[in-house]
């Protein structure tokens, strides 16, 4: 699943949870703003990094393929 940043993300929760108790390996990345703007009160610059928190893996190379991995990528503009 992918979603653009701010509360989108927080959308995906209950698909990470069944996920995460049904063993299922879901992917989920959401689009972030860059790190700098947490915490300004800038526009979709919610905390995405755990939203997840115990029902996701945050590191590829620790996921086991039998719960959601959250991949969370930060974008800066300009996008060229």
């Amino acid at each position: 699943m992918i979603t653009t940043s701010g509360t989108a993300a927080a959308e995906l929760l209950p698909a990470a949870i069944e996920a995460y108790y049904s063993g299922v390996p879901l992917v989920l990345i959401t689009a972030d703003r860059p790190a700098r703007y947490r915490g300004t009160g800038a526009p979709q610059a919610i905390e995405q990094s755990a939203i997840f928190g115990v029902y996701a893996e945050r590191s590829l190379r620790d996921w086991n393929r039998r719960m959601p991995l959250h991949i969370n990528v930060e974008f800066d503009e300009p996008l060229l």
